[in-house]
């Protein structure tokens, strides 16, 4: 992967044609949660390919992660670190679909980086799921107004109980629907908003295993998740800021578990010589979606607290950060603590 890095640099006609990422984060972490500490370096690297030509995309993918391992961890003596297929995906874009100026259709087939809007709740970021993806939407004259809708279809495991054969079926599958709107009100000033609803179906055992493990509770079963997403991003006093958040909601559950995330930040990121401070809240009960797929960083699900994170750019492509989050249990649970967890990251993106 160092030696794709490198060819991004001396091939830059290549890096034009093939559309080339690369991402390389290593962090140290101290975890402090009663018998369940943590504390070591981790890595985590992803490099992948993104050709398109005209109207066909497709993408091949390499990273670190896997489902119920966020990073590779560097203390297991020296041993070999697994990588593993993270993209592998072909699809198609139709602007100006049925003749109709702004207008445009997305499909994508395999495994591939989640283009929607979703909450870190709902998705750890690093995730790729596998399955089908479509998108219709439609962008005003202006520029400045975008609305879209968007279904998919995520492959979740390889096997589930068969309600209609009393047999095993080959998959479980998730599916998500919504829409969302952007409104760009000016250069440095835009909303986007989104609503999505989800289904679970029949997780199989070892997803719901990883999941009660990250805070769901043993005996839920139904997952049915909605949520709600808001996104702002403004420059006043000439200060790049920008204010997320996000409501979850399980209505298949019998006491309407809910959730929320929000999260401000000021200064621009991904931009040399910039600093950028975030604070964030987050309120997750047991049950409001698949712990499983939750975002690591917010202790999974059951949790609430504030975190807070600094982050200063000396190159466009470096980042360099320490964060410090208090996360505490919402319900008593034999495989979580109230939390402590304090990191320190580099990070090469470009």
């Amino acid at each position: 992967m160092i030696l794709f890095a490198l060819a991004l640099v001396a091939f830059p006609i290549t890096t034009e044609f093939v559309r080339p990422e690369f991402n390389a984060r290593l962090r140290w972490k101290e975890v402090f949660e009663s018998g369940l500490n943590q504390s070591g370096p981790e890595i985590f690297v992803r490099a992948g390919i993104f050709p398109r030509f005209e109207k066909i995309l497709t993408g091949l993918e390499l990273s670190t992660r896997a489902l119920n391992q966020d990073q590779s961890v560097l203390n297991n003596y020296f041993e070999s670190k697994e990588i593993g297929l993270s993209q592998a995906y072909l699809g198609f874009q139709i602007d100006s679909a049925f003749s109709i100026e702004g207008l445009s259709v997305m499909l994508l087939a395999g495994k591939f980086s989640s283009p929607s809007m979703s909450s870190p709740i709902i998705y750890n970021s690093d995730i790729r799921p596998e399955g089908f993806f479509e998108n219709l939407r439609f962008e005003f004259s202006s520029g400045r107004l975008l609305i879209a809708a968007t279904a998919a279809q995520y492959s979740l495991d390889q096997t589930a109980e068969n309600h209609f054969l009393s047999e095993r079926q080959r998959r479980s599958w998730i599916f998500q629907q919504g829409i969302m709107a952007r409104r760009q009100i000016n250069l440095e000033t835009s909303v986007e908003s989104s609503i999505f609803a989800y289904l679970f179906f029949r997780p199989s055992d070892r997803v719901r295993a990883i999941g009660v493990l990250r805070g769901n509770s043993s005996t839920q079963r139904n997952y049915r998740p909605i949520e709600a997403n808001l996104r702002f991003e403004a420059k006043p006093l000439s200060l790049f800021a920008s204010l997320a958040a996000s409501f979850v909601w399980n209505p298949s559950t019998e006491d309407d578990q809910r959730g929320f995330w929000v999260q401000s930040s000021i200064g621009k990121k991904w931009r040399r010589d910039n600093f950028s401070f975030d604070v964030s809240y987050v309120y997750s009960e047991p049950d409001v979606t698949m712990a499983a797929l939750s975002e690591e960083t917010l202790g999974f699900l059951n949790r609430k607290g504030p975190q807070i994170g600094l982050h200063y750019f000396p190159f466009d492509y470096l980042r360099t950060g320490v964060s410090y989050a208090h996360l505490a249990t919402l319900s008593s649970s034999v495989n979580q603590r109230d939390r402590q967890d304090l990191r320190g990251e580099l990070e090469l993106k470009f």
